[in-house]
């Protein structure tokens, strides 16, 4: 937390919902308020009991901390499954669970489809967890990997041979209401939100892990959606928004997007200012979206991609 505020796990969040929106997960697990505090693992382990999945999704900041939790869990609950996620979880994992065998599963990539087939091979009598796809997992200390999970952009949530792309259905987390009883729980806290309009990136710059070559396809999540979630930000008095697309501003429509939510601070207030990282290609769109949104006080800068 900072100057009183503290982000939403949208991570957390986002993989959270679409699990708990399938019929036979949420029939068959509780699921808890997501962590986002930094508190002292040990304190963090006291309040869960008789965890049976733990994820974790882990970053550079929180890579020691995340640990230190599933160390803690394990200690307590052998039998928890303990999953760790995000882009700290090395893709190439040799001899990772010798040093860390407290950790069951790594996830690689996005998580919203691979943790489900996770809670679901979980409910099986014998699980077997080759079958999930996009993972390793420890095998008596052995690091055994899976095939990739398509991407977002690549396949659909389904197999009944719809052709849309995951993406367009997936569930957000602000929407379906995974935020709710957190943000209750700490009125002393003001909350900031992580949104995306799109996922992938059309470049591959050697410094980067975004553009990589398996990352290139980018596809839109439905203005809908993005729209609702802004209208969500609105109202719950969200002041600061990140926004964690790759290139904003890179399609025609996103013209409409920032428009709106340019709307949404007139009417409301909120959100007081959005942070962007911007395309790499400089154009007319660029200039007029940085304009309107310093305008409105939204924004007071834009980056430049020098390469």
């Amino acid at each position: 937390t900072y100057a009183g505020h503290a982000w939403l796990p949208y991570s957390a969040g986002i993989v959270q919902a679409n699990s708990r929106a399938q019929p036979d997960l949420s029939e068959s697990y509780k699921f808890l308020t997501p962590i986002f505090l930094r508190e002292d693992p040990k304190k963090v382990d006291k309040k869960m009991r008789d965890l049976d999945v733990l994820g974790i999704s882990s970053y550079i900041w929180n890579w020691e901390w995340s640990k230190a939790l599933a160390r803690e869990v394990k200690v307590r609950n052998p039998e928890t499954l303990i999953v760790m996620g995000g882009p700290q979880v090395p893709n190439w994992s040799r001899g990772f669970f010798q040093g860390h065998p407290y950790v069951d599963i790594l996830v690689h990539g996005e998580g919203e489809v691979t943790f489900a087939n996770i809670l679901r091979e979980r409910l099986k009598e014998n699980p077997d967890y080759s079958a999930v796809r996009g993972i390793t997992f420890n095998q008596n200390g052995k690091s055994i990997r899976t095939q990739s999970q398509p991407r977002a952009t690549e396949d659909g949530i389904t197999k009944d041979g719809d052709p849309t792309p995951l993406i367009e259905k997936l569930f957000s987390p602000y929407l379906s209401g995974e935020f709710d009883k957190l943000m209750m729980a700490h009125p002393e806290l003001g909350f900031n939100a992580t949104s995306e309009t799109h996922r992938g990136c059309p470049y591959s710059c050697d410094f980067c892990d975004w553009g990589s070559a398996t990352y290139q396809h980018i596809d839109k999540f439905p203005d809908e959606r993005v729209m609702a979630e802004y209208e969500w930000f609105a109202e719950h008095g969200i002041p600061f928004v990140y926004n964690a697309d790759a290139n904003y501003m890179i399609f025609p429509r996103d013209e409409k997007l920032n428009h709106f939510l340019i709307e949404q601070n007139r009417k409301t207030g909120f959100p007081k200012q959005l942070r962007a990282n911007w395309a790499k290609n400089v154009h007319e769109r660029i200039f007029n979206a940085a304009k309107e949104l310093n305008q409105a006080g939204m924004d007071m800068g834009i980056t430049i991609a020098l390469q």
